[in-house]
């Protein structure tokens, strides 16, 4: 039987990245595959996302040593780990956490939920460089969630790099197939969950909707979600206000 460490946060807070690692711990798997989660709770909610906190040091310290005891009890062969997005904290996290683990196993492989982990590369000094290197270099298998998606894998030199859609269960009652099947007084209820910022589409989703509101369709964006920052969130403002559809956008705030 091969065991399979995955590293990852769990749901609270509600994430895309947490709701789709709770899913797949779900499935049902071969039953030559054995899935030890050793989960992740460095956020407490949206919030505390990508920033520091004393606390994320002893728990840090405290997963690295699970790490060791599962190591000698399971004799696990495989780490499964999501790598942090392009933001430094959370890469200096990865950097303390891989280099500390990684080495006793077989092999590795990052699922890119955050993706643009590399994209970041060339503002690091060079010293982190090296040891962004040292965490992240070589894996056996990246996946990503897009072909749109940055190729992280290939900064990091992966052996294999693979596209895996998410997918959840739908459980929308969808009354139209296509956009033609709508009639003119049928509202169309958009949904974003997520955080909220220009690289998850969300101005796209605004434009979309200005051009359908201006051929007479009628429209409600709801978006789901906390804001990248404050700045971010006063332009998207300025972009609804422009377009003069705030009447159709509607912000449902941050579930947690």
């Amino acid at each position: 039987m091969k065991n399979i460490v995955v590293l990852g946060q769990t749901p609270p807070p509600i994430g895309g990245q947490a709701v789709m690692i709770e899913i797949m711990l779900s499935a049902n798997f071969d039953s030559e595959l054995n899935i030890i989660h050793v989960p992740m709770k460095f956020s407490k909610d949206m919030d505390e996302i990508g920033r520091f906190n004393i606390n994320k040091i002893t728990h840090l310290i405290d997963i690295i040593i699970r790490i060791i005891k599962l190591k000698i009890k399971d004799q696990t062969d495989v780490l499964y780990y999501p790598p942090a997005g392009p933001k430094k904290i959370p890469i200096y996290r990865d950097i303390i956490l891989l280099t500390s683990i990684r080495w006793m196993f077989k092999k590795t492989i990052f699922h890119f939920h955050a993706s643009g982990l590399t994209t970041i590369y060339d503002e690091l000094n060079t010293f982190v460089k090296f040891l962004f290197k040292q965490a992240y270099n070589e894996p056996d298998l990246t996946i990503r969630t897009s072909y749109f998606n940055p190729n992280d894998g290939e900064l990091i030199n992966t052996k294999r790099d693979i596209v895996i859609y998410n997918g959840v269960p739908d459980s929308a009652n969808l009354e139209f197939e296509t956009l033609n099947e709508i009639k003119s007084d049928d509202c169309i209820k958009l949904l974003f969950v997520g955080l909220i910022c220009k690289s998850k589409g969300v101005e796209d989703l605004i434009k979309a909707a200005k051009i359908l509101l201006d051929q007479n369709y009628k429209i409600k964006v709801y978006i789901m979600g906390k804001f990248e920052s404050e700045t971010y969130k006063k332009r998207l403002l300025e972009i609804i206000e422009v377009y003069s559809i705030q009447d159709h956008v509607q912000f449902l705030g941050v579930k947690s």
